[in-house]
């Protein structure tokens, strides 16, 4: 019978772990005090409409990994940045500020799910001479995060993006770095064909974040390698007891 030595158990547990890295192939996850969510591919853009964003620091996107925002604008420290909110009469803007109804920190509130479609939302448009919109999050301490999901609009003349990326700042040279680019999803029903009311129990009411339409920038899932086989060589047979 052939008996392993410890030294090739050794030698096939690295290549377990080598194969194993090479499969997972990226990150599972990225630390940073300011992450960004960046919507681009518009085509022609009116704004951007997002009804909902959730940071979680586990690929896995469940439920138990989700991370709070604390905006300080509803008494807590992170710090929430835009590229631009939409304003449909600058003179009324500059007298009474931006429409509540549209503050990008709507999409961050505890409330708010997949299926609030018709309630608060956030109007993104981009900076002068840029093709992009984004949300920018500063945290007062560093944040693992393995999974943002962002829920937008329908399609129709209410523009979605075709592309969504997310962004971190590096924690040594405080540039901004790119984590994952993913296609952008959204409720397939074309504005203008239903109501907001009969959408909402159409899409996304009933699964929450796992609905189809909801876009999940995930990093790597975790995978460990397997266990190595034990380093002790094996038992030999016994031999039977002599007469």
């Amino acid at each position: 019978m052939q008996i392993r030595s410890s030294r090739d158990e050794r030698m096939r547990a690295a290549i377990l772990i080598l194969s194993a890295t090479a499969i997972v192939g990226q990150r599972t996850n990225v630390t940073s005090r300011a992450f960004r969510i960046i919507g681009s591919g518009f085509g022609n853009l009116t704004w951007w409409k997002v009804h909902a964003i959730r940071l979680l620091s586990h690929a896995s996107c469940g439920e138990e990994w989700s991370i709070p925002t604390n905006l300080d604008s509803r008494g807590g420290t992170t710090m929430l940045q835009s590229s631009g909110t939409y304003c449909g009469n600058a003179v009324f803007c500059s007298f009474f500020g931006i429409n509540p109804q549209i503050d990008p920190a709507n999409v961050f509130d505890v409330a708010q799910g997949p299926a609030s479609l018709k309630d608060a939302y956030w109007a993104g448009i981009p900076q002068a001479n840029e093709n992009t919109v984004w949300l920018q999050l500063d945290f007062a301490e560093a944040q693992t995060v393995g999974c943002v999901q962002v829920f937008q609009g329908r399609s129709g003349p209410i523009k979605i993006a075709s592309t969504l990326s997310l962004q971190a700042k590096t924690m040594d040279t405080d540039e901004w770095e790119e984590v994952v680019t993913v296609a952008g999803r959204s409720c397939p029903i074309p504005y203008g064909t239903i109501s907001d009311d009969i959408l909402i129990n159409n899409c996304c009411a009933a699964d929450a974040w796992e609905c189809t339409a909801v876009t999940n920038l995930r990093l790597a899932l975790e995978l460990l390698p397997p266990a190595p086989p034990s380093t002790s060589p094996s038992t030999p047979p016994s031999m039977p007891p002599s007469t």
